[in-house]
């Protein structure tokens, strides 16, 4: 059988314990819940292949400031990724 949990609920379903599965996650969002007690951290035993992350927008919209500025805000904080 397939599951699928979106954050809020896999967040839910570690507070209330009824979690009995394993499953990959932000490394963040995994950290944040073994903080709390609520999940435990393992690491894959093989290497995790680089996830590609775009962006799309309108082609007319490159000299918006708005645009260039939340840009440059995803590519700064996506650095230390």
């Amino acid at each position: 059988a397939r599951a699928r949990a979106e954050a809020p609920d896999l967040e839910e379903m570690l507070k209330a314990g009824d979690a009995d599965m394993a499953a990959l996650a932000p490394r963040r969002l995994a950290e944040r819940a073994v903080h709390r007690g609520l999940l435990r951290l393992l690491e894959p035993p093989y290497d995790s292949p680089p996830v590609e992350i775009g962006v799309l927008h309108m082609r007319d919209r490159l000299n918006d400031p708005a645009l260039t500025w939340f840009l440059d805000l995803l590519t700064e904080s996506s650095q230390n990724l």
